[in-house]
């Protein structure tokens, strides 16, 4: 009977796990982390080539803050972690007091495609060294597996690290084969969900109050025809937070191939208002696809593009923009002098594009968040059906992330009884 306003927190009352246990090192074989032990993680945690590690549901795991407590999964190394609604899996930091950076984070290492090789590395197909450890990542798997994320919470993760913070959730190399659905990055200071190269898809995904970018990628994600693409992604940028998204290929060298181009389906960016965050934004070569997103409420830009390269993808019809809904930002389509004509292309009558208000039920709040449209909403139509590649549900007919809420406001959203919000602006 107790309220818990954030699942996998303790209930009043009720007294703690009766145990802890510490990892370190090296796990070279195979094991369960259960439900009733508390996990902390000293220093750089590294699931080996050939070892999965398999998490129960409701298990909760904790970084210890003094080591840059990290879970890392090497390449050829594999996690299972299968939460459910009512009992996530849960990764934070150690402690009673939880802020952005109190620990380091969760970092798949994979085996698919780069269009970027690290000075030292000798394989066939590019390879990256990890950011944190020795660590590799990338080959030549398009449908390597890393594992199973469902039902996961990360929380206050990207302790800085070398030249700065790092992601909550850094998928690096990683292949069509790993699974990331229902899964929660809170509070980051850096990224919320990095991803560089692979194809590796992502469904009902959840980022929020993240200090960085919230969605960042590069270094050619989705740049194959064996996937690279996200449906049902939900941002929500904090005071003075980063980008919703930003899209990268390559710095230095923007049309390296495979070319980041991603595609984007039922997406919704909320900003605070506050700051310099923008909403969806291409750079450095990246192109890409967004379709069926509701864009509000940013600080500065909805939409922007630089870089003559990645200018280029729109110009020439490889990158779109369309049938998507712009409210409230500053302003909806970026009016900066340089190589692409934002408001011009975006308003563009054959691509669908609406600057009107969504009428979402409550997507300004951060501690209970409902960014379902309303009956009536000019989101609850006017949706384009995503292509038919057994990775998208192509029966949307809405825009943005949620599914619209019924006429008694019963309809239980997919975020719902698993994730967390904040309260005040500190995520």
């Amino acid at each position: 009977g107790n309220d818990r306003v954030i699942p996998g927190q303790p209930v009043p009352g009720r007294g703690p796990r009766p145990g802890a246990v510490v990892l370190s090192g090296l796990l070279d074989s195979s094991r369960t982390l259960y439900r009733d032990t508390v996990y902390e993680l000293q220093g750089n945690v590294i699931v080996g080539p050939g070892a999965t590690l398999t998490v129960q549901p409701g298990t909760l795991i904790e970084g210890d803050g003094a080591t840059r407590g990290t879970l890392i999964v090497a390449r050829a190394g594999n996690v299972d972690m299968r939460g459910t609604r009512i009992e996530p899996i849960v990764l934070t930091c150690k402690g009673t007091v939880k802020t952005a950076g109190c620990w380091g984070g969760l970092v798949l290492n994979g085996l698919a495609i780069l269009n970027h090789r690290d000075p030292g590395t000798t394989g066939f197909c590019p390879e990256k060294f990890s950011p944190g450890s020795t660590e590799l990542y990338g080959g030549c798997l398009v449908e390597d597996t890393t594992g199973v994320l469902q039902y996961v919470r990360i929380e206050h993760a990207g302790m800085s690290y070398g030249s700065g913070p790092t992601a909550g959730l850094s998928l690096l190399g990683n292949g069509s084969g790993t699974v990331l659905d229902h899964v929660q990055v809170h509070g980051s200071l850096g990224d919320g969900l990095y991803l560089s190269g692979g194809n590796v898809n992502l469904r009902q995904i959840l980022l929020t109050g993240n200090l960085g970018a919230g969605l960042h990628w590069d270094h050619g994600w989705g740049g194959n025809a064996f996937g690279g693409s996200a449906q049902f992604l939900q941002v929500q940028v904090p005071v003075n937070g980063g980008d919703a998204i930003l899209g990268s290929n390559l710095v230095g060298l923007p049309n390296a191939g495979p070319r980041s181009e991603p595609e984007l389906y039922n997406v919704t960016l909320v900003g605070s208002g506050s700051g310099v965050g923008r909403g969806f934004v291409l750079q450095e070569g990246s192109g890409g696809i967004l379709r069926n997103a509701i864009i509000m409420g940013m600080a500065s830009d909805g939409f922007d593009i630089e870089g003559a390269e990645s200018c280029a993808q729109f110009s020439a019809g490889f990158a779109f923009f369309d049938h998507n809904l712009a409210f409230g930002n500053t302003p909806n389509y970026s009016a900066d002098a340089d190589c692409f004509d934002e408001n011009g292309y975006a308003t563009t009558p054959v691509l669908l594009n609406r600057e009107v208000d969504p009428g979402l039920a409550a997507p300004a709040s951060t501690l209970t968040p409902d960014t379902r449209p309303l009956v009536g909403s000019p989101a609850t139509s006017g949706a384009v059906a995503p292509p038919s590649n057994f990775f998208f549900d192509v029966t949307v007919t809405y825009l943005g992330a949620a599914e619209p809420a019924n006429a008694s406001r019963t309809n239980v959203p997919w975020y719902a009884g698993w994730s967390r919000g904040w309260s005040g602006t500190a995520p």
